[in-house]
C-alpha cells in the first residue's frame, strides 16, 4: 500500500492538511489480489440488502466512512499468524473468527478464508 493518507500527508509539512474525499487515500503499490466493493459483506436477517448500514458522511467526497450501529456488529481484533491473519468481530450478537492466507502458486494466486 501507498502511504498516502491522513497521518502521512498532514505530517511531512507544517500547517497542511491532505484534501477531503478519495483523492488521497492509500492505494495499492503493486499487484491487486483481491478486492471488495461498499457494500455490506454480511446480513443479519433472511432478506438481501445491499444498502451500506452505516450513516452517510456529512461530506459527499467521503463515501462508505465510520463505524456500523453496535447492535449490528463490532470489530474483535486482527492477529497476525505464521500462516495468514485471523480476524475476529461478532455480527448480530454471533461470534466470528475467520482465518485468512494468501499464497502463489506460480503464475495462479490464492486466498483462502
Amino acid at each position: 500500500m501507498t502511504d498516502k493518507g491522513l497521518a502521512p500527508g498532514s505530517y511531512h509539512a507544517d500547517g497542511r492538511k491532505t484534501p477531503l474525499g478519495q483523492l488521497s487515500s492509500p492505494s495499492p503499490d503493486g499487484e491487486l489480489w483481491f478486492a471488495n466493493g461498499i457494500y455490506p459483506g454480511w446480513q443479519v436477517s433472511g432478506t438481501l440488502n445491499s444498502q451500506v448500514p452505516r450513516e452517510s458522511e456529512p461530506s459527499p467526497e467521503e463515501i462508505g466512512r465510520g463505524p456500523i450501529a453496535e447492535s449490528l456488529g463490532r470489530f474483535g481484533s486482527l492477529r497476525l499468524r505464521d500462516r495468514g491473519a485471523v480476524l475476529s468481530y461478532t455480527i448480530g450478537g454471533t461470534q466470528v473468527q475467520e482465518q485468512w492466507s494468501a499464497s502463489a502458486h506460480g503464475t495462479m494466486r490464492e486466498i483462502q478464508r
